[in-house]
């Protein structure tokens, strides 16, 4: 005797299972911020352009290769300083609002339009975390 058995699974697709509720601003603000790449090699060198204003090469060893952030000066010592705040070898645990306090007393603008920067883009898919 020969029985058919058949069943009705509910249908998922891939946008369903990985729909991730939003983080909201103040529990975003509290995420501890990690940088698990290597420690950044800073370079000071003058780009040359219109307004022939100096800039600085941010080197990332990583596995994959060397990834360069052309920046200004200024920036780039704040974002290997905040590298070096967040490492692995860090003996505090750094949130997002002390990274932000810092920016905005440092540079006197606001750190949100910085979050969306390729500089930040860049740091995030090589190796800095927000937990």
């Amino acid at each position: 005797m020969s029985r058919s058995l058949r069943y009705r699974f509910k249908r998922t697709t891939v946008k369903q299972a990985l729909k991730v509720r939003p983080v909201e601003d103040g529990e975003r603000m509290r995420s501890r911020v990690l940088w698990l790449g290597s420690l950044v090699d800073v370079q000071l060198t003058v780009r040359t352009g219109k307004k022939g204003a100096g800039g600085s090469r941010l080197a990332i060893q990583g596995k994959s290769g060397t990834i360069e952030i052309l920046t200004s000066a200024e920036h780039a010592a704040w974002l290997h300083g905040m590298l070096e705040r967040c490492s692995l070898r860090a003996s505090e645990a750094v949130s997002l609002e002390d990274i932000t306090k810092d920016y905005e007393s440092r540079f006197s603008s606001a750190f949100g339009p910085f979050l969306s920067s390729p500089e930040w883009k860049m740091l995030r898919e090589n190796g800095l975390l927000l937990l």
